[in-house]
């Protein structure tokens, strides 16, 4: 017995075999067979894009052994892989049978992980699992156990995404089950058992898209792309997550996040797909291409001339996205740039700047210098169906959760794609997905309205953040374009009917209750 996958899979009667983080310890490796290798690949060991491409495909090779190897001992069998959100999953998606999520939000992942993670990695023609745990932290965390709800309000999230779902258990050494832990798995799994038929088949119906950077071994677990995803939950666009060589010109609106730098490829792509009609949202240095300081939106009037080099700087607005609020300069803590906006572009928000830099050699107060004037450079603008948001959006939101950072991104949305297919007043918390499903025997297709109640208990910094008190939705208004004609329309999760308006080509209805996860089903009759 030698350990090896074809000593396990070949001795034992195995349904497949599972593979947990095979990726490379790290990205590079400086051993005389890895330089010999690039050498003989043209490129140089020295330089850090080169060895990331060279264990990249080292990376490839070993998931297409493992995959032949299982295969051709078990006919059938199953071959899973935790990467571990690794970047480049098209690269891989060839090779997987399956595609596993390990995402434990109370264990350092959080809670915007895995949708970001999903509505990435569900794009690739292979099936899809969301595992969270039933710990309290996380992996191995014995003795701790979740609720009922909180592990519904989990599961409900990932299906609700058009994902499978598992939820990950460790064996302790004993090799005993434990019947508490196995009591409240199988209660939040019959839940999902009891909608299986509204799920199964289902694909996400989406109107935009995220676009990411496809770095060999980027673990995409940053700030920013955790901050966007939340923006982009909190406006109730249907989204999915893309790799700019994907053909994403199938969407109409792309938001490109704070730290990624197109090439020179993509910047023509996204021109041409400007010209053809559809919208763009660039957020931070996304605006600068990649190996430039130039700004590439110079063709619709928005040029760039650095950093302020102000930390924290000021927003002041210009167009009615704060509401009531009398003027204000609000604070943008993780800095601007300085962007130049003239015709046809339109200013959204100044940059103000303080009286001077805080320091140890000029002090003032507790955090910061108090906003002074305005300058004559913008941190947002919109030109057609590009918009601008001159600063560090995704980071700054995710570490303040400032409310004007979500009213801004949200106002540019509107501005540069009215057209929306959902529209609710639910609270901010609460998560919505559309999906569809073919009916088979030639009956056509249902839409899947997913509403889940993300309704916390408000968390002390210490502890992970639990969800397992749930304070109910009542009234839900929902509008949403879908394109039947008198359909049936039905809770799946209360079942009964419920009654649906057609106004102005969406069908408009009133949820009356919503605990933790209701799905609102519009189907032809």
């Amino acid at each position: 017995m030698d350990g090896s996958p074809r000593e396990f899979v070949g001795r034992y009667e195995l349904d497949g075999a599972w593979f947990d983080m095979a990726e490379p310890a790290a990205p590079e490796c400086f051993c005389a067979e890895c330089q010999r290798q690039i050498r003989e690949a043209g490129g140089d060991p020295q330089n850090p894009a080169a060895q990331r491409e060279h264990k990249h495909r080292l990376f490839l090779d070993w998931h297409r052994h493992v995959r032949d190897l299982v295969h051709s001992i078990r006919p059938g069998g199953q071959v899973d892989c935790n990467d571990i959100g690794l970047s480049c999953v098209r690269a891989r998606a060839p090779l997987l049978d399956n595609i596993d999520i390990e995402a434990l939000p109370t264990g350092g992942w959080g809670y915007f992980y895995a949708p970001m993670q999903i509505r990435y990695q569900r794009n690739f023609g292979v099936p899809v699992y969301g595992m969270t745990g039933r710990f309290v932290t996380a992996w191995a965390d014995f003795g701790g156990l979740k609720t009922v709800p909180q592990l519904d309000v989990e599961l409900a999230s990932i299906v609700a995404n058009a994902a499978r779902c598992d939820v990950g258990d460790q064996m302790p050494p004993n090799g005993r089950l434990d019947p508490a832990v196995y009591h409240v798995i199988g209660r939040s799994f019959g839940r999902i058992r009891r909608l299986e038929s509204w799920l199964e088949g289902a694909a996400p119906v989406t109107e935009a898209a995220m676009m990411i950077p496809a770095i060999p071994f980027d673990r995409l677990r940053d700030d920013y792309l955790d901050g966007l995803t939340k923006l982009m939950l909190e406006s109730r666009r249907q989204f999915d997550v893309v790799e700019p060589s994907q053909e994403w010109e199938r969407y109409g609106l792309i938001v490109m996040p704070d730290a990624f730098r197109p090439d020179a490829a993509v910047v023509e792509r996204v021109r041409r797909y400007v010209e053809q009609g559809g919208a763009v949202v660039v957020c931070g240095d996304a605006g600068r291409p990649a190996g430039s300081d130039e700004s590439w939106l110079a063709p619709y009037g928005i040029t760039v001339e650095g950093a302020s080099e102000f930390q924290p700087a000021y927003l002041v607005p210009r167009a009615a996205f704060t509401g009531d609020v009398p003027p204000y300069e609000y604070a943008v803590y993780e800095g601007a740039g300085r962007w130049r906006v003239k015709a046809p572009a339109e200013p959204l928000a100044d940059l103000g700047v303080p009286l001077f830099q805080r320091s140890p050699a000029k002090y003032t107060s507790h955090r910061h210098t108090p906003f002074e004037r305005v300058t004559e450079f913008s941190v947002a603008a919109v030109s057609g169906r590009v918009g601008l948001i001159g600063f560090p959006l995704g980071v700054s939101y995710y570490r303040t959760g400032y409310w004007v950072y979500r009213a801004l991104f949200h106002h540019l949305l509107d501005r540069v794609r009215p057209e929306r297919l959902l529209e609710t007043d639910a609270p901010l918390a609460a998560e919505f997905t559309v999906t569809r499903q073919p009916l088979g025997g030639g009956n056509g297709e249902r839409w899947l309205v997913h509403v889940v109640n993300w309704s916390p208990d408000r968390k002390a910094p210490p502890h992970p953040e639990f969800h397992d008190s749930p304070a109910p939705l009542r009234d839900v208004r929902v509008r949403v374009a879908v394109p039947l004609e008198r359909p049936r329309v039905r809770l799946v999760v209360a079942a009964r009917p419920i009654e649906a308006r057609h106004v102005n080509g969406a069908w408009e209805l009133v949820i009356p209750r919503v605990d933790i996860h209701e799905i609102v089903a519009f189907e032809p009759v």
